[in-house]
């Protein structure tokens, strides 16, 4: 038996490649360039990367459009199938609106996060390179560890944009799934949607509470948002005939506070070993009660999984 929530990860995930993949290709063609005008210690990096932001947009801007578009359509048949389709016609004009809206939205955020990504290369190594040159010229730093210093700053700036983009898509996907299943149900006459959340241990406590009730559209005003709205929500709405009996969603309530708890007793075995790991070097707690809190902390951990284990198979069953 599985949770009525019907967000499709697949998809989302998909949709993160899109903008990771985006981001391979601008590291792939810039920062070679770059890294060559740096390491002829150049004052030319600007150029290079004005130069090949453009070229970067033109390769890109035809492919990103049509990709996006192919995979907004998937996102909208999920949500067709999965929210009232009995009741409601798939195509209409302002679901092709709200599409179209979001591949125009979604080409202009991959496109601020390639030119932020090369701008934030350049910055970099523009913002290193004279007192590096310095540190050479008397001999404080070697040409061979100021590339060193060079990269590890570049891969920092990788990263941390990625994690931004990743961030943006997945917050997108929410957004969208949002948008077009509201309408669907609006469309359909519906009076209102049955909130439904993934109940896992990411699952805000605001959003388990909700999960199953039936909610007025006169109401959202009240709650302060739809499902799928708040960032990262993987929440969702359905029809009120999709509505699970009241003991499924008791019986997925009472999972999800095992599920937290299991993730929590996680956090705290993986806090107090590198709490006891950091003490080793004072001694301030002897060998013999390291082992004992370890064991304590395993043994509820174990005990908490016994009990999912066991509520699960009751459901399964």
């Amino acid at each position: 038996m599985h949770a009525m929530n019907k967000y499709p990860h697949r998809l989302e995930q998909g949709f993160v490649d899109i903008f990771l993949e985006e981001l391979d290709k601008t590291e792939s063609r810039v920062l070679d360039k770059i890294l060559a005008s740096y390491k002829q210690e150049l004052d030319s990096i600007e150029d290079v990367e004005q130069k090949e932001s453009q070229k970067i947009e033109r390769l890109s801007e035809i492919t990103l459009a049509i990709m996006i578009k192919r995979w907004s359509a998937g996102i909208d048949t999920w949500a067709y199938e999965n929210t009232i389709s009995a009741i409601h016609p798939k195509k209409n004009v302002l679901i092709k609106e709200i599409l179209s809206d979001f591949s125009q939205r979604n080409a202009g955020l991959m496109k601020e996060i390639r030119a932020e990504y090369v701008q934030k290369v350049s910055e970099t190594l523009k913002g290193i390179i004279q007192q590096q040159k310095a540190d050479i010229a008397t001999g404080i730093l070697t040409k061979e560890k100021a590339y060193t210093e060079a990269a590890e700053k570049i891969r920092h700036v990788t990263g941390a944009t990625k994690s931004k983009a990743e961030f943006w898509a997945r917050d997108q996907v929410t957004k969208l799934y949002s948008d077009l299943s509201r309408t669907r149900l609006q469309q359909a006459g519906a009076g209102g949607y049955v909130w439904s959340a993934i109940m896992d241990s990411r699952t805000r406590p605001s959003h388990a509470a909700m999960h199953g009730k039936f909610f007025t559209w006169a109401q959202v005003s009240d709650i302060g948002m739809l499902p799928g709205e708040d960032y990262l929500c993987r929440c969702t709405m359905t029809d009120v005939s999709q509505r699970p009996s009241a003991t499924r969603v008791a019986a997925e309530k009472k999972t999800y506070k095992i599920k937290v708890k299991i993730a929590k007793s996680k956090e705290a075995v993986e806090k107090a070993a590198i709490r006891i790991k950091r003490t080793t070097k004072y001694k301030t707690v002897s060998d013999r009660e390291k082992k004992i809190r370890i064991k304590v902390l395993k043994k509820r951990m174990i005990k908490e999984l016994k009990q999912k284990k066991d509520l699960m198979r009751k459901l399964n069953g």
